[in-house]
């Protein structure tokens, strides 16, 4: 501010003294060139009289006394004498126009450049009585000159002008300044300062309103974002062609990484892993990418893009990184289960298919024909068992809101227990129910599919005079129901699959027994339909027990 006043100051200074100067100049040049006029009129006059009363000689003598140059010339324009250049030297002024008119009317004036002095020059020209002109002529110089002296106190004012100009510059500059920089800016309403300035001061304050509105919309926007990101399950990243500026939670866990160590430097600090590395340069590069990666026995599936400006350069990427482990694995059971099911399916119609073409053909004897049709009876059996578990395990686990009612789980198991009683005789298998009666709220028959798969399992692979017990009993806020046989057992490397669909410990005993495969997976399910968890105990050649541990 202040040297913008200086320059302010100075320039109008400057120009008042060059306006007030020139403005003078012009007006001593007028008096001057009038003074000028004057001096020579009368000087022309009193040397007229001279050559008229004393001679032409004693009229150049006093000519010589003159500050005008004196020239005499004859009428024909012959310079006979000048008392600044010889007049050999100088050429005919028949021409000049101050001489003409002397001629003609007895005087005559002219101003015009002097091509023998090189100068602005006055000339003054009046006849004398033998017909000879008297010139006398005043340079510019002589005009100009007080101008030139007035010149040095132009410029000695001009000097105190700016002295002047920079001292009130400061001065002024502080006294305006100094209530600006008093301003409180948190409190501009109450601010005492120039009425010059409160349209800055209102436009400030609507300007710290809208700024505050904005700031706390970005706050809000950022903690939403903040908020959304760090809850993701999902893995974020997200980084700029150099470095990682976001590292929500998520993606800290899957990579074992610290927020604090990774922002603000390269994805190499998040994680080596190749295609971390891969879908950063293929998003940097404005490719999709997407891949699965494993990481600590997960399967995580790395998707990355690219972040664009409003001119579509590309200023950084996002990678996502969701675990598919579950999908992963649901997709693999649905491959096994189609292809369990085709083989399952096929065996026993190939079965049916085979004895039955034999027997339509002719080929069978016919004492054959009944063992035949007996062995189709019981594919076809199988068969339908088989349909029917697929379909029972289909509506389980499309069951989402079952209609639950309180049961007596203990009386299922009697009931359960019941109703195998044939079969376990048939393989010479004692069944034993303990315990007392337990209520839960679940779906009565999908509970009674439960234990009846547990039990005919357990009767299914047991010993000949081997024992199936049952037990019910309420451990404080749990209802545990435990199926127990004295059986051949699994092995521990087989314990952790018994309940996927189609798997069987001992095929070749599946096969002589009819089972299909799903009995324990339909257990499973009916257990996580009723929120219950399932435990498995066996031994080798010693037996299994099963337990379902159900919320009171």
């Amino acid at each position: 501010m202040r040297g913008k006043i200086f320059r302010s100051f100075a320039f109008l200074v400057v120009l008042a003294i060059l306006l007030t100067f020139f403005a003078g100049e012009y007006v001593s040049y007028r008096e001057i060139s009038g003074s000028v006029k004057k001096s020579a009129a009368t000087e022309a006059m009193l040397l007229a009289d001279i050559y008229r009363e004393a001679g032409s000689e004693a009229m150049l003598q006093a000519a010589l006394k003159t500050e005008a140059r004196t020239t005499l010339i004859s009428p024909t324009g012959k310079v006979e004498f000048d008392s600044a250049e010889t007049r050999e030297l100088m050429e005919n002024h028949c021409d000049r126009p101050e001489f003409l008119a002397a001629v003609n009317s007895g005087s005559g004036e002219s101003l015009r450049m002097s091509s023998t002095l090189g100068e602005e020059t006055y000339y003054y020209s009046l006849r004398l009585a033998d017909g000879k002109v008297l010139r006398l002529s005043y340079t510019r110089a002589s005009i100009v000159g007080k101008a030139m002296a007035d010149g040095v106190i132009v410029i000695l004012l001009a000097i105190l002008g700016f002295g002047f100009c920079l001292l009130v510059a400061r001065r002024l500059a502080g006294s305006l300044v100094q209530p600006i920089n008093a301003l409180d800016l948190d409190n501009l309403a109450e601010a005492d300062s120039y009425e010059e300035i409160s349209p800055l001061i209102r436009r400030i304050n609507l300007q710290k309103k809208k700024l505050a509105e904005q700031l706390a919309v970005m706050a809000e926007s950022r903690e939403r974002y903040l908020a959304i990101t760090e809850n993701m399950a999902a893995g974020l990243i997200v980084t700029d062609r150099e470095k990682v500026l976001l590292l929500n939670r998520a993606a800290q866990q899957i990579f074992a990484a610290a927020a604090t160590d990774c922002i603000g430097h390269s994805i190499m600090t998040v994680s080596r892993d190749e295609g971390l590395r891969r879908a950063l340069t293929a998003a940097l590069s404005g490719e999709n990418f997407s891949e699965n990666i494993e990481r600590d026995g997960e399967i995580y599936e790395l998707h990355g893009a690219a972040v664009k400006d409003a001119h579509a350069d590309i200023m950084g990427a996002v990678l996502l990184i969701q675990n598919v482990t579950a999908r992963e694995y649901a997709e693999k059971m649905r491959r096994e289960f189609t292809a369990n099911v085709s083989h399952e399916l096929k065996t026993p119609l190939m079965s049916i298919s085979g004895y039955a073409e034999l027997i339509n053909s002719g080929m069978a004897r016919p004492e054959d024909v009944k063992d035949f049709s007996g062995r189709i009876y019981k594919e076809a059996g199988r068969l339908k068992n088989l349909v029917n578990d697929i379909i029972k395990l289909s509506q389980i686990e499309e069951t989402t809101a079952p209609n639950m009612e309180s049961v007596d789980l203990y009386g299922i198991a009697r009931e359960a227990a019941r109703d195998l009683a044939d079969y376990a005789a048939k393989n010479e298998v004692q069944i034993e129910v303990t315990g007392e009666s337990v209520k839960i709220n679940g779906i009565r028959q999908l509970l009674y599919e439960m234990v009846l798969n547990l039990v005919e399992n357990a009767i299914k692979y047991n010993h000949a005079g081997g024992k199936v017990k049952i037990s019910l009993r309420q451990n404080g806020d749990e209802i545990v129901l435990s199926v127990a046989d004295t059986g051949i057992g699994i092995a521990k490397e087989n314990q952790g699959r018994i309940f996927e669909r189609f798997y069987r410990v001992d095929k070749s005993r599946s096969s002589q027994t009819g089972g299909t495969g799903l009995g324990l997976s339909i257990v499973k399910h009916i257990a996580k339909l009723h929120g219950a968890k399932l435990h498995l105990d066996s031994t080798l050649g010693k037996g299994t027990r099963i337990t379902a541990v159900f919320k009171a």
